[in-house]
Order: structure tokens, then sequence, then C-alpha cells
């Protein structure tokens, strides 16, 4: 079903930014008719400039870190039930409170912009996330034995780092630049492209034995880390860097 549902709806996207729209231009007339064509009324204001490097900079933060949070959606109760030996109960658990926390964190930070800018919401939630990712990985790599309730703190912790990354993204972009509805098409297009690396992605590197019991760490600690990289320069080029 995901194969099925996710083209599905990047297809529905690009076909919405293609759709053609009446001229913003052009205005109706006083009682909200449609105009006749002698009454096309033409605004003087030429419309906004996009500035296409930093939508582009925005698209890569959404992608990477819809990477994280949905490799984590799709194979978190597999990763717990196969990997970290949990009962299908505690497995359940660790899968409900991702989610919980997830939506919590994204109505927290919601109220929380009201009081400080999206720029800072980014690196303090980014922080978050990697330091969760380095709990999942580091019984992965053995410096860490015998504890199974780490990984699922990382987990958990990744879900509470990405959750506010697509909001504030978007809104650090609006300080830099109009956000067109082709703009937002196109982000809403590597959204849905992030959404599927990161479940497929996961999946296909548990095909390779040298890797398959580590395949959802490395997707989420790389992810996170090029995720680092691109909001530093999103930031930085949209004046937010210091």
């Amino acid at each position: 079903s995901y194969w099925a549902i996710t083209p599905m709806d990047a297809v529905c996207i690009v076909a919405a930014v293609l759709v053609p729209a009446r001229n913003p231009r052009l205005v109706q007339s006083k009682h909200g008719e449609e105009p006749k064509e002698s009454e096309y009324m033409e605004l003087r204001e030429c419309p906004p400039r996009v500035d296409w490097m930093a939508v582009s900079l925005c698209g890569a933060c959404v992608l990477l870190a819809g990477m994280a949070e949905a490799a984590i959606a799709f194979w978190l109760y597999t990763y717990a039930m196969d990997h970290l030996h949990l009962t299908s109960t505690f497995a359940s658990t660790v899968n409900t409170l991702f989610f919980a926390m997830f939506t919590a964190t994204r109505f927290f930070c919601g109220w929380l912009v009201t009081f400080m800018n999206a720029a800072s919401i980014l690196k303090g939630s980014l922080a978050i996330a990697l330091l969760a990712s380095l709990a999942m990985l580091l019984p992965e790599v053995g410096l860490v034995t015998g504890s199974q309730w780490l990984p699922c703190l990382g987990l958990i912790g990744v879900g509470v780092g990405v959750a506010p990354v697509s909001a504030n993204s978007i809104t650090a972009l609006s300080e830099k630049t109009f956000i067109s509805g082709s703009a937002q098409g196109s982000i809403r297009v590597l959204a849905a492209l992030g959404a599927m690396l990161g479940a497929s992605g996961t999946g296909l590197l548990q095909t390779f034995p040298a890797i398959a019991e580590a395949a959802l760490p490395v997707v989420v600690l790389f992810s996170l880390a090029a995720e680092t990289v691109v909001t530093i320069a999103m930031l930085w080029y949209c004046g937010d860097g210091a």
C-alpha cells in the first residue's frame, strides 16, 4: 500500500502545481462576479521574486528530515521485535510513544515559536535528534552492550528532534523569500521523496547481511548528519546562521 499511496501523493502535488490558476494581476468586479473581458484590470504590483536557492535548501531540509521520520515510522516495530528482541507489548508501547511524542512536540513547538524564532528551534531540535541517533547507533558498534532501552530512547528522541523541522524550515524560508505555489509544491514533492527514500532505503539495506541489523540506525544517522549540514547552509543563506 505504501508504494501505491506515496507516488499518488507525489503525482497529486505535481498536478496541483501545474493546474493553471487565474492570473493574480486580474481582479473581479465589485460584486464578486466574473468580469467581462473588457472589465479586467491589471494590478501594477509585480509578483514577488522567489529565491529558488533558498527554496532548494529548504526542500532538502524537509526531504532529509522526512527520511529519518519515515524510516522510524515504518520500521520501528519490526526493529524492536526482530533486532532488540522486545516482546510484542513492549514493542507496541515504544511505537506508541514515538508517535505520541512526535505529535506532542509539534504542538509544543507551535506554541514555542511565539517566543523564539524558527532558526533557534531548528538548531535545538537537530541537536536533540543527533544525540538521540547516537543512542541508536552506539549499541550497534559495540560501545554499549546489554541495553535494549537505549536504542528505544534513541528512536523516540529522534522523533522529538525531527518533529519541528518541516514547519520551522518553511518559516525560516518565508523570512528570506516569497513562497509561491510552485515553491510550496516543490517542497511537498521533496517531502514525499524523503518519505519514500527513508522507508524503502531502510528495507533495501536490510537485504545486505553486513549491514542488515544496523540498517535503521545507519539511515537515521546519515539523514540527520546531512540534515545538519543542509540546515546550517540554509540558515546561513537566509541570514540566521548566527
